[in-house]
């Protein structure tokens, strides 16, 4: 968040941003309360083959998703000026890409199926593609609203989307459809997203071919859609090496604790890419004063994610077999692993976020080729050691690129990296210590006899309460601080 105003135009920022964040937590939150429930009911009527499926399908399909509006979307919010005709011309390209890209994998499914060797795959991969054109009516859109701060609409498309999500893939998952109600209920999804933007931006744009001014737009979208397919490649390697090395089950079973481990990272990801990054370029011209801002949304990650990540991760046994049952009990180690740095990853997010919006993206491209090579190549040597070596690859792995990129990034803006450690490691031990008090205290005490609820019900009072204890010893004296940040961002 921007640090304290100095001017009637910071104010109206900082107010802005908060009032981004209120109504995108309020939003994500209601929508995310139906979309956990459907998803853990969900997850008790599939099979780890039906998530494993989808997820294979999903690697080559969100790999394009990545890339399919060429950045112009973000190149419209970041504009100082943006003209009828720009709009024009980016929904029309937008428009013709996506439906080329439906025809790319309409053909390319056979393939995929064979490389996977899994031929259901080439429905699913052809019937999944169908989002590319529905998403690309509302990107233009969906960067006005952005730019223009208005996250109380945004919040209501979400929200309404969600709802309509949850309800169709309920009522087919209850029907027997299997991997076809996640499938179908993403596409409604998507089809009320754009249905509802363009009515918020007059029914969308009408399509033009002038061409004059396009190529500046394109070049700038391409620096960003560089970095989108980095990091699709660094974030998706996982579950491309898992399906690749070991099958359709075991991939199904790291996708779903993998997907409840993310889940903070997601929807908390999503409210910071749309209001950080349109606050971080109107301080562009003061990268170091925007480099306090990152600090500040850096404590407020680890003070609200530390303790349910690291807490997750604590009793992962428990809530997989209490909520998903015995069936889904392996899920539990992707679940404890990626739920540990699930914090870092959101900092990681929200520094991305920086260095775009001070017009850094090649530094961007730089740090994200790093995790493109540290990533995969330590996942390759992990699943020599089954689903236990890819998590503890990923973790491992994580962390040292994040140390990595954010020294030589720091170093090259002179953004002193000491400072994100001094926030880092406090919150890190703190929840390092809860996780072990947890696990150790209850492998001495615990009975065997004890339920997985049971052990849940006393796990939970214990982590919190081991939490506080440790975090006051560690992070008392920022108390005041941390009491004055919270009331600023609910003002």
């Amino acid at each position: 968040m921007p640090p304290a105003p100095h001017s009637s135009n910071e104010t109206s920022l900082r107010r802005h941003v908060g009032s981004g964040l209120r109504w995108g937590a309020v939003g994500k939150l209601l929508g995310q309360l139906m979309s956990w429930a459907s998803t853990l009911v969900v997850i008790r009527l599939l099979s780890p083959t039906d998530y494993g499926l989808i997820a294979m399908a999903a690697v080559f399909i969100n790999f394009c998703g990545m890339i399919n509006e060429f950045g112009l979307g973000m190149t419209l919010i970041q504009r100082s000026e943006v003209t009828g005709l720009m709009k024009r011309q980016v929904w029309t390209v937008t428009l013709v890409a996506n439906v080329g890209f439906l025809l790319i994998f309409y053909a390319a499914a056979e393939p995929i199926a064979v490389f996977y060797d899994e031929p259901e795959l080439i429905p699913i991969v052809q019937i999944m593609a169908l989002q590319f054109p529905i998403r690309a009516l509302s990107v233009v859109a969906n960067a006005m609203l952005i730019r223009s701060m208005r996250f109380k609409e945004i919040a209501m498309v979400d929200l309404v989307s969600q709802i309509a999500n949850v309800i169709v893939t309920l009522t087919l998952a209850f029907l027997s459809f299997g991997y076809w109600s996640i499938i179908i209920g993403s596409l409604v999804e998507a089809g009320v997203k754009a249905l509802y933007y363009m009515y918020l931006d007059d029914l969308g744009q009408p399509i033009t071919f002038q061409i004059r001014g396009i190529r500046s737009l394109v070049t700038t979208g391409g620096a960003f859609s560089v970095n989108r397919i980095l990091w699709f490649v660094f974030a998706q390697a996982d579950k491309l090496i898992l399906g690749r090395l070991l099958g359709s089950d075991r991939l199904g079973v790291y996708a779903v604790g993998s997907q409840l481990a993310s889940l903070p990272l997601d929807k908390s990801g999503g409210i910071l890419n749309q209001v950080a990054f349109p606050a971080y370029t109107k301080l562009q011209a003061d990268p170091t004063r925007a480099y306090g801002a990152y600090l500040k949304t850096v404590d407020l990650i680890l003070f609200f994610l530390v303790p349910i990540c690291f807490g997750v991760a604590s009793v992962a046994d428990e809530a997989i077999h209490v909520v998903l049952g015995a069936n889904w009990s392996n899920a539990a180690l992707p679940l404890a692993f990626i739920s540990v740095i699930t914090p870092l990853k959101l900092v990681a997010v929200s520094y991305t976020n920086l260095l775009n919006g001070v017009g850094k993206v090649l530094l961007v491209t730089r740090n994200l080729a790093l995790a493109c090579i540290i990533v995969p190549a330590s996942l390759i040597i992990g699943a020599q050691k089954g689903l236990y070596g890819v998590c503890l690859a990923w973790v491992l792995s994580y962390i040292a690129w994040y140390a990595l990129t954010h020294y030589l990034t720091g170093k090259a803006m002179n953004w002193p990296f000491r400072q994100e450690l001094a926030r880092l490691v406090p919150a890190t031990f703190a929840g390092a210590a809860m996780f072990a008090t947890v696990e150790l205290g209850f492998s001495y005490v615990a009975s065997p006899t004890l339920t997985p609820f049971a052990s849940l019900a006393l796990k939970i009072p214990v982590g919190v309460l081991s939490y506080l204890l440790y975090w006051l010893l560690l992070n008392g004296r920022r108390v005041p601080y941390y009491r004055t940040e919270i009331m600023s961002f609910l003002r």
